[in-house]
């Protein structure tokens, strides 16, 4: 991982990301393998190439992800596909983990209808 800064005891990891991450919550469901069973999930910020979400399931980095977006204003799921970047917990008295996957291509179209029913 690159690091930047003038201080030698502070490191910052370097932000590659190239899309804005948009701040939303919405319920998420997904499946890590093939056969086993959908787990939940709740979004917590999107871009155009990764999602950010807190689940009870801790996911290993390069887990290949199928997901399923609901929006109330659609009839059809919003289906996605990634892989788990990282998953880390954010504090010890949680059971929560929260996890970022890379989406497998970038989907613009997707993303206008996410951000589309969050306004409405």
């Amino acid at each position: 991982m690159k690091f930047f800064g003038k201080d030698k005891k502070k490191k910052y990891p370097m932000d590659r990301r190239i899309f804005v991450r948009i701040p939303v919550k919405l319920p998420l469901r997904f499946f890590a393998k093939k056969g086993e069973k959908e787990k939940r999930a709740e979004i917590l910020n999107i871009s155009a190439n990764g999602i950010g979400f807190t689940t009870k399931t801790k996911l290993s980095p390069n887990t290949p992800l199928k997901m399923w977006v609901n929006m109330p204003q659609y009839s059809e799921p919003l289906c996605i596909t990634g892989n788990v970047i990282w998953c880390k917990k954010p504090g010890i008295f949680t059971r929560l983990w929260r996890a970022g996957v890379q989406l497998e291509r970038a989907d613009l179209i997707g993303l206008g209808k996410i951000l589309t029913q969050e306004i409405h």
